[in-house]
């Protein structure tokens, strides 16, 4: 998606220097929960006209794409590199839309 005729510009979690995320990132998962037990966390704010990333975690095998300013909103594509689901596994995604903000998420699947 192209407005005025200019591509989309990529961001950034957090957007300004210095800001930093107020959420504890805390990972003592065992060495063999990783892949099988994951956790997705974004929060998405308004800031100075355009949504930005406030806050973003992603355990393997979720990974966050580049972040693209489509206008006020942000485009993101959101990637899980495991083979699929299986039995056993806990893949939990948490996203917030803070007021004011405006996402477009995405799958890898989504650009085939």
């Amino acid at each position: 998606m192209i407005e005025s005729g200019r591509a989309p510009r990529a961001v950034t979690a957090g957007e300004e220097r210095g800001t930093r995320s107020p959420h504890i990132v805390d990972d003592r998962r065992d060495v063999r929960a990783v892949g099988r037990r994951a956790r997705l966390e974004l929060v998405f704010a308004y800031r100075r006209g355009h949504t930005v990333i406030a806050h973003a975690y992603a355990e393997p095998p979720f990974r966050i794409g580049q972040c693209f300013q489509i206008g006020s909103a942000a485009y993101l594509i959101i990637v899980c590199s495991g083979p699929g689901v299986f039995a056993g596994d806990d893949l939990q995604q948490s996203v917030r839309v803070e007021p004011g903000a405006c996402v477009l998420l995405a799958s890898q699947s989504a650009l085939q």
